[in-house]
């Protein structure tokens, strides 16, 4: 935890926040290290007693507590904060616990309003939707027992998914902002430094939207590919040493989740018969490809460059862009924002960009009402012992319902017992 607090911390100071409205600040783990450089810091949170435990902690900030105004509300309620007043919004490890998509973009909604022109709204610690599946797998296969058969883990790891209770943003969904407030003139997307190796720091992003910034002058690199190019973490090493002002590659295996890709990948097209300590061995005997974030930093300090990394190509394998400058080409061009790669559609319709975390207890919901109906129109012997939802209905090539392909009815025993209880 010390190192989240630090890495973040140092993240938004880079933004050099004068005056700072943190949208659930909770007990203060970003405020009482960052407003003491600050001219103006609102710290808002829905606890009372967070706020209050806050307040007293406050009292260690010798004298700096005068320029910090704490309020009690929600996320969304901007009352009484005027326009176009703070130079940076913080809103970190919070919007995991939004509601919905209708709650999220009400409160960026605020905080873009709120925000000066040439601020920035800093977003942190943000779920990864598309590295939902594979967080899941890895969950269910450290937990697994050596003998239980691939299929039943593949069942395992779809009902994690279906449960998952969080609102998980994919990457794009910042990127799809950008349509909806034009205001929003540059983001910025990045995995998380640190050397844990945690979900924390392996499954979460931080993001920054540019609000109304001064156009500024983008570098457009030519970027190398991690794999198309056979790179590796030596071949790296000698693109450095061999003295490049800059390097720009893109693709980078990303060494935290890339066993828990890999198993994904093999679950796909494993044997039924095969068990999850089978898989564990294989993988065990798969040699690593890739780097991490902090094995990067690690080697651009050695070799003196500055490096920065993106996630703002939204690959569902979890690599990302990475770009090196050596520090005297980094003194002539460090207000050029990077060119990162983007994917070349993203979807305007907000709702695809998000896992809806109310999804599983209306599941719940409905499979009970259901069942009810069944009850009280049908013979006791015809009401179905299981029901399981599904997005649409297999087809064979017939037209008529492909029963092998509908998913097995133990997928819904849990959400059964839950909605029983």
């Amino acid at each position: 935890m010390r190192e989240w607090v630090d890495n973040t911390v140092e993240e938004i100071l880079s933004l050099h926040p004068a005056e700072i409205l943190e949208i659930g600040c909770g007990t203060g783990l970003l405020l009482l290290r960052i407003a003491p450089t600050s001219k103006r810091y609102v710290g808002m949170d829905f606890s009372a007693s967070s706020l209050k435990s806050l307040g007293k902690q406050m009292e260690a900030l010798d004298g700096k507590q005068s320029a910090v105004t704490l309020l009690e509300r929600p996320a969304d309620d901007f009352k009484d904060l005027d326009e176009n007043s703070f130079d940076t919004v913080i809103i970190n490890s919070v919007v995991q616990y939004f509601p919905s998509l209708e709650y999220l973009t009400k409160v960026l909604d605020g905080a873009i309003k709120a925000t000066k022109p040439g601020g920035a709204i800093f977003v942190g610690d943000v779920r990864s939707l598309p590295l939902l599946e594979a967080w899941s797998a890895s969950v269910e296969l450290f937990h697994a027992p050596s003998t239980l058969r691939l299929a039943q883990l593949r069942e395992e790891i779809g009902r994690r998914v279906n449960q998952e209770r969080e609102l998980l943003i994919s990457p794009a969904f910042f990127l799809a902002l950008r349509r909806r407030y034009p205001q929003i003139s540059r983001v910025e997307i990045r995995p998380k430094w640190g050397k844990a190796d945690n979900e924390m720091n392996s499954y979460r992003y931080n993001v920054t939207l540019f609000v109304d910034s001064h156009e500024a002058k983008y570098l457009e690199p030519r970027w190398l590919d991690w794999n198309s190019d056979g790179l590796t973490p030596g071949a790296l090493r000698d693109l450095l040493q061999s003295g490049n002002e800059t390097l720009a590659i893109e693709g980078v295996v990303n060494a935290r989740i890339e066993k828990d890709v890999e198993a994904l990948a093999r679950l796909a097209n494993s044997d039924d018969s095969a068990t999850a300590g089978d898989l564990r061995e294989t993988l065990s005997k798969t040699p690593n490809r890739g780097l991490s974030p902090d094995q990067l930093l690690s080697l651009a300090k050695e070799l003196g460059y500055s490096v920065e990394i993106s996630w703002a190509a939204c690959r569902a394998d979890g690599s990302f862009d990475v770009f090196f400058r050596r520090h005297a080409a980094e003194q002539e061009t460090a207000s050029n924002p990077v060119a990162w790669p983007q994917p070349d559609t993203v979807a305007e319709d907000l709702t695809l960009h998000v896992h809806d975390p109310s999804l599983f207890a209306r599941r719940q919901m409905l499979i009970q009402q259901v069942r009810d109906y069944a009850k009280a129109t049908l013979p006791e012997s015809m009401v179905p012992a299981e029901f399981v939802i599904v997005s649409g209905l297999p087809l064979a090539g017939n037209g008529a319902t492909d029963h092998a392909a509908l998913p097995p009815p133990n997928v819904a025993l849990e959400a059964k017992s839950a909605a029983a209880r």
